[in-house]
């Protein structure tokens, strides 16, 4: 399937990447750094969300997850003034996500640096989590 992004055919042209790259509901998955993974997908209105695992509390209950988000909401409001993403729950499948949108307007050059702040924010949201989620299960094995 093609994007339906202009922005997207124009970045997997510009890196050689196959247009049967693109899963059948429209996101391409791109690995960064042999580690971080980033879905990219088209809007309907021209706009590319990113998207991105930080971490799986599925087995979390959600207290677990509720005392683990506290902290890390801390640490979003020293960083959302510089950077674009965000923290997203997706309580129904249990992860906890990075995501943020490009315009439809933005050149390539502005996506790709959309992309680059992103995986640098992905690698500190992943340390941050797992760091809270490691003291959320040693504070629950001293109790």
């Amino acid at each position: 399937m093609a994007p339906t992004s202009p922005l997207l055919r124009t970045y997997m042209t510009a890196h050689g990447i196959d247009p049967r790259s693109v899963l059948p509901d429209g996101r391409l998955g791109l690995s960064f750094d042999s580690r971080w993974r980033v879905q990219l997908r088209p809007l309907g209105d021209g706009r590319i969300q990113l998207s991105a695992l930080v971490l799986d509390v599925s087995d979390w209950s959600r207290s677990q997850i509720e005392e683990s988000l506290v902290p890390l909401a801390n640490y979003a409001v020293g960083v959302m003034r510089d950077h674009a993403c965000a923290l997203a729950l997706d309580p129904a499948a249990g992860r906890l996500l990075l995501q943020e949108q490009v315009s439809a307007e933005a050149s390539l050059s502005q996506l790709e640096n959309a992309l680059g702040d992103f995986v640098n924010m992905l690698a500190f949201w992943n340390g941050s989590a797992r760091m809270e989620a490691a003291r959320r299960q040693a504070a629950a094995v001293r109790s």
